[in-house]
């Protein structure tokens, strides 16, 4: 056998021997892979072959290509044809390939193609039988997908590049590119294979028979044009047609007939002549000297569709720089190592030409045996084979889906943290790491819960139980459950809320509705990317209004959510409960949701479930004996060796724990850590029974915790009172820099961080393993330490308030702001205690008499400590990294409303009247959280600005009243320098705000001062009244209207009063308030509309009674600038107010208003009236704008009016819009005489009649 270059067995040899044998060949013999398309493609590349092999004996089941093998030279090549033309196809051929033909280095498509030709002797001269290789451009790789991009406003805009052609192939392109006389040897190969091949259909030589034509770009636009013009002669003659024939004079009949016959043959010859035309003239090109194909190198064009328009082939390839148009390489370029070579067999316009395809396919393949003639096959079997770059590529492929899926999770978790960063999935896990396995089954297996759980309907069950009876664990088995349940259908969302008094500072209305939005919304990614992008442009936050509007359309995308809120008592009840759970059954109301709430007895919210079923919650004596085994392990180890106790110890807990899983766990901790077998009976025997057992626990508690030695005893009672006075839950590091802090020091020693919490406590406390907050064990364990604060750490609050001053002051904060985020989180990394100090320090100073003033204002009388303070509470108040420039010790001082230390800043010299970064002054910020006292300290002092302006252009009156502070604002009124009328930016006045808000006690006490101005106008011409009435606001409207100098009719925008926009609000207590008042009833905007059209258009009934009856009684006849009258207008509105709209009309005729009145369009009442099947003809008429003069009592047509009425209602609504009526009122559209009505009622008639018997067209 012969030996390659390396010294190996050649393979080709190899296989040539094996041919020759007659025996079949082993797939991985073959290296080169050979796509078609076409018969002829596939024709021409056997008749290529030097050797043809037997079919394979096997074939992967993965592969469904039908196989051609055989030998060009030294290279196996393996040819399949396409079932379909198309770049899927394609790629699914060559992928099949792989799976039968494991050592395949390369493929070659092979076949025709459509040329973009010239029309001078250029370069890329293409004409028919040329050959076009695929090389790459600065455009691409060679191939270029023309259809792959986006579609935008300046067009059409290419996205991406496929792969260019291996080396190898590139370099044996170049070699033939290069060799002498290449064209004439595969016009000689071509002449030698196929001499015998000719038939009279096909021609595989130099095609004899054919021509090579190239037309026009206009060829096709121009045929169409004269077609269409033939077919509208056509069309003409119909009509004549009809009339002479089979309508006209019988005499005339065979005149008519000659004149129809005439015009026919006029018409055909003038569309025969044009075409000829159009044929003779040619694109003229200059000959060639000789038949040999020309071979070119550039860029193919490929795409999903064939291109058969010139116009839009001449387009893309001047955009694209493309030769040649073929349908399949796109497909396998970017995945497979591969040349494309096309024969040209047409110019990729409407005229295609069928006789060159076989000689396009032979020259096509002729060229591409030149080119594995050029090949070593030492240079093949040196690539990698398709199958392992196509693996490759797939992992690189799969690396960077996951990238971008990655990339994806994160942009949608930057959403859904944006919306509320509260996670209820933390809460619910450290509950299910604290649950004793096994226990709380029967509630699963409860008849209630079952028929929650699987009834059709949206189903409401409430669990009511005592406190302690494990209604939290019981909520977190049945969440778990149903995530189980539920965990692979995508259509089934379970969310949950789990209430907790300690976090009632972050538990608001809206923070509990999007965190119900956060939860639907991860499971349906993209959700809520237009609420953020809309917000997070304006830099504002959604309102409720929009947070349950996308609470409803999250919940609507799934067939059913289960919503599972645990403790509903310790939801506030200052308002944040009532509207959360109206908000969830208003959500039930309208979805498929489940809702599933615990709670302790509570008669409001047993009020609030009133229609729902009840499953009682109680421990069981099953579940707390489970709990009892599962914790024996951490008593001491002598009980674990004798049974009798244990049972005894099992026994008495659950004869005392009267139902309260709390108390179990509480007297297993009060018997851990006894010392001897008879301190535990004792201890077991001193458990109480009755009364307030949980008090009574807790009292044992505390006593433990007072025998106990040392420090102990004082760390755990500083623990507990932290836990307890807390403003929020403290996370385990915050606690251990609280506690190691010494009130008065410069800095935290590490040194004194307790190392021991937990353990000292008496099991009070408990760390959430995943959130590592620390907390009581229960709300039980808060409500008893609230109740006996004095008794056990009465100095409590004095010492956290100075606590977190002296943390404050410490040395390291010495250097201020933090100019970057990286530095400002490293600096709350390094001090964990320091945001918390920051946020609430001045909270716990208001409980606090006296304070050390030595600490305190070593802290606030230094501005960089006092900046770095006011930057952590921005950090983690508002989720910003603003610099705090210009805040003072006052500032904040002020924020809090601590008058004492405000008077020993104030002693010290601080400045009354400095500025932050929004220009905001002490007394500003004191206005804004409404401290009224500090208001008054303030203005004490005598050059305070009482009317400084800040950045949004808000002085501290209009703060006031935006914010509804009426002992401020009265503060601020009994200094006569205050400017009561004062603007903000966009002219509103505190008169306006106030009024706007609903303000009403604020409004009242502006309207006593003599300077205020109750007309002055907004930017917008606006004033405090309209602003009321637009609000809706009745009472503030009343005030307003008592005032001695109010314009009751001032004119703003369009030309609107008051009483206008109390009547396009349908608000008839303002109306009549108004009207009381002296308002001009018959007053008319900008378009001529009154009150009374305005009541009119919305439907109002008791507005329309009372503007057009009784003593307020208005012409009601008067028309606005399109002359509608109120009727014409109320006609009209039965389209959109149905019934309503017809007893506003009722109320008008009744008052004697004229049915006669016409428009400026010349129509009644009754005309316009949209009623019954009359709405059809009436809609009608409106819709083609019927002209004054005219009028529709003038067209007679009866006929066609019996024909309308036959059509169906759905039909015409089908054509007409209601939106349009303010264009029907308009005198100077569509100005049409009787006749020309008639006729364009008949073309739409006819048009509807055809949708009538063709609805599926």
């Amino acid at each position: 056998m012969a030996r390659d270059a390396r010294g190996g067995i050649d393979d080709s040899q190899e296989a040539a021997s094996d041919s020759e044998a007659g025996v079949h060949f082993q797939p991985d013999k073959y290296t080169v892979g050979w796509i078609c398309a076409l018969k002829c493609e596939l024709k021409a590349a056997r008749t290529m072959l030097d050797e043809e092999h037997p079919s394979l004996m096997v074939q992967s089941e993965q592969d469904g290509n039908n196989y051609l093998l055989g030998r060009i030279g030294p290279h196996n090549v393996a040819i399949t044809s396409l079932p379909q033309a198309g770049t899927n196809r394609a790629a699914t051929a060559a992928k099949s390939m792989q799976n039968t033909f494991p050592n395949i280095r390369f493929c070659l498509m092979v076949g025709v193609g459509g040329g973009v030709p010239s029309k001078d002797s250029s370069w890329n001269d293409v004409r028919l039988g040329d050959i076009v290789v695929s090389e790459p451009t600065e455009q691409g790789g060679g191939v270029i997908q023309y259809d792959m991009g986006k579609r935008e406003v300046d067009g059409f805009r290419r996205v991406g590049t496929l792969n260019k052609p291996p080396g190898l192939l590139l370099s044996a392109m170049k070699t033939l590119h290069t060799t002498k006389n290449l064209s004439r040897a595969i016009s000689d190969l071509v002449n030698d294979k196929f001499m015998d091949e000719e038939d009279p259909d096909e021609e595989w030589t130099y095609p004899k028979r054919a021509r090579d034509v190239l037309f026009n770009t206009d060829y096709y636009q121009t045929t169409k044009s004269i077609e269409l013009f033939v077919a509208c002669g056509a069309a003409l003659l119909l009509p004549a047609i009809y009339l002479q024939v089979w309508r006209g004079d019988p005499e005339n009949t065979r005149s008519g007939l000659s004149i129809i016959l005439w015009t026919c043959c006029t018409m055909s010859s003038a569309w025969i002549a044009g075409l000829w035309y159009l044929r003779s003239k040619p694109v003229h090109r200059s000959s060639r000297l000789t038949n040999v194909p020309k071979i070119h190198y550039g860029n193919i064009g490929s795409g999903n569709s064939v291109v058969k328009d010139a116009v839009e082939r001449d387009e893309l390839a001047k955009r694209d720089n493309v030769i040649c148009f073929e349908m399949e390489a796109a497909g396998i370029m970017d995945d497979f190592p591969c040349l494309v070579i096309r024969g040209i067999s047409d110019y990729a316009d409407s005229y295609k030409r069928w006789d060159w395809q076989p000689y396009a396919a032979a020259v096509a393949a002729a060229y591409g045996k030149k080119l594995l003639l050029t090949i070593s096959p030492v240079g093949v079997k040196e690539m990698k084979a398709m199958r392992q770059i196509t693996q490759g590529v797939q992992r690189i492929e799969n690396h960077t889906k996951e990238l971008v899926r990655n990339q994806q999770l994160q942009e949608e978790e930057r959403y859904l943290n944006w919306l509320t960063p509260i996670d209820h999935g933390s809460k619910h896990r450290d509950v299910l790491r604290q649950r004793q396995a096994e226990t709380s089954q029967w509630v699963l297996e409860s008849e209630e819960f079952h028929k929650w759980l699987y009834s059709p309907k949206s189903e409401t069950l409430l669990c009511p139980g005592i406190p302690g009876a494990g209604k939290t664990f019981i909520a977190a088995t049945i969440i778990d459950h149903l995530q189980q349940q539920f965990r692979d259908d995508l259509d089934i969302a379970v969310i949950f809320i789990y209430f907790d008094f300690d976090r009632q500072y972050e538990q608001t209305a809206d923070n509990l509705v999007a965190s119900l939005v956060k939860q639907l919304a991860r499971l349906r990614p993209g959700t809520l990317s237009h609420l953020y992008q809309t917000h997070q442009w304006n830099q504002t936050r959604p309102s409720m209004e929009e947070l349950i509007k996308a609470l409803h359309t999250v919940a609507a995308l799934y067939a059913r959510v289960f919503l599972v809120i645990d403790a509903v008592d310790e939801c506030q009840a200052n308002g944040t409960r009532k509207l959360f759970l109206r908000s969830i059954f208003d959500l039930q109301a309208q979805t498929s949701t489940s809702i599933l709430g615990t709670s302790r007895h509570d008669t409001e919210i047993q009020q609030t479930f009133r229609n729902s079923a009840v499953l009682e919650i109680h421990a069981r004596i099953q579940d707390i004996e489970r709990y009892i085994d599962g914790n024996m392990h951490r008593l001491p180890d002598f009980v674990e060796s004798s049974h009798e106790l244990s049972s005894k110890i099992k026994k008495q807990i659950v004869n005392r724990v009267d139902g309260m899983f709390l108390l179990a766990t509480l007297y297993m901790n009060l018997l851990i850590g006894q010392i001897s077998e008879n301190d535990l009976i004792e201890v077991l025997s001193m458990l109480p029974t009755r009364g307030q057992p949980y008090d009574e626990a807790y009292e044992r508690c505390m006593e433990r915790i007072e025998r106990q030695i040392g420090k102990r005893k004082d760390l755990a009672k500083r623990i507990l009172a932290w836990v307890t006075c807390a403003e929020r839950p403290l996370i385990e590091s915050e606690l251990e820099h609280a506690l190691a802090v010494k009130i008065g020091s410069s800095g935290l020693n590490k040194g004194d961080i307790p190392q021991a919490m937990v353990e000292v406590c008496a099991g009070l406390v408990r760390i959430e393993p995943e959130s590592r907050e620390i907390r009581l064990v229960h709300f039980t364990t808060k409500e008893y330490f609230q109740r006996t604060q004095e008794r056990w750490f009465p100095e409590a609050q004095y010492v956290i308030a100075m606590t977190c001053i002296t943390y404050l002051g410490f040395d390291t904060f010495q250097n201020g702001i933090c100019y970057n985020i990286q530095e400002l989180s490293a600096r709350f990394e390094l001090n964990p205690f320091y945001s918390y100090a920051a946020e609430y320090w001045g909270q716990h100073a208001r409980y606090v008499s006296q304070v050390q003033q030595e600490v305190t204002l070593n802290f606030l009388t230094d501005t960089s400590k006092v900046q770095a303070c006011a930057q952590a509470v921005n950090f983690f108040g508002n989720h910003n990294t603003e610099e705090p420039e210009g805040v003072t010790g006052l500032h904040i001082v002020a924020g809090f409303g601590l008058n004492d230390i405000l008077e020993l800043l104030l002693q010290a010299g601080c400045e009354l009247n400095a500025r932050d970064s929004k220009k905001r002054t002490p007394l500003s910020i004191a206005t804004c959280m409404g401290w009224p006292d500090t208001v008054r300290r303030l203005l004490l002092e005598q050059d305070v600005e009482i009317n400084a302006i800040d950045k949004s252009g808000m002085a501290p009156l209009t703060i006031a009243a935006d914010g509804g502070d009426y002992l401020v604002v009265k503060e601020l009124l009994r200094y006569s320098a205050i400017d009561i009328n004062i603007p903000d930016k966009q002219g509103w006045t505190p008169l306006s705000i106030a009024a706007v808000n609903g303000h009403t006690q604020i409004v009242n006490q502006l309207l006593k001062s003599r300077d205020i101005e109750v007309n002055a106008k907004d930017k917008y011409g606006t004033t405090a009244l309209a602003r009321a009435v637009l609000a809706g606001k009745e009472e503030v409207v009343g005030l307003l209207l008592s005032a001695v100098d109010i314009d009751i009719d001032h004119v703003l925008l369009h030309g609107k009063t008051a009483l206008m926009l109390a009547s396009m609000q349908g608000n008839v207590t303002m109306m009549r308030g108004l009207l009381d008042c002296g308002a001009d009833l018959e007053k008319q905007d900008n378009d001529g509309t009154t009150s009374l059209h305005l009541a009119v258009n919305v439907g109002c009934l008791e507005g329309v009674r009372l503007l057009g009856s009784g003593k307020y009684r208005m012409n009601l006849e008067i028309r606005d600038n399109f002359g509608f009258t109120a009727l014409h207008l109320a006609s009209q509105a039965i389209d959109w107010l149905g019934e309503r709209g017809r007893e506003v009309v009722a109320i008008l005729l009744a008052n004697g208003a004229d049915p006669g009145a016409k428009t400026s369009s010349g129509m009644t009442a009754k005309d316009i009236a949209v009623t019954d099947d009359q709405n059809l003809l009436a809609r009608f008429q409106r819709q083609v704008h019927v002209a004054p003069r005219y009028g529709l009592g003038s067209v007679e047509l009866p006929e066609l009016h019996a024909r309308i009425m036959t059509v169906r209602k759905d039909t015409w609504n089908i054509l007409f819009q209601r939106d349009t009526w303010h264009i029907l009122r308009n005198p100077t559209v569509y100005r049409k005489s009787p006749q020309d009505l008639s006729e364009v009622f008949e073309g739409q008639l006819s048009s509807c009649l055809w949708y009538k018997t063709n609805p599926h067209e």
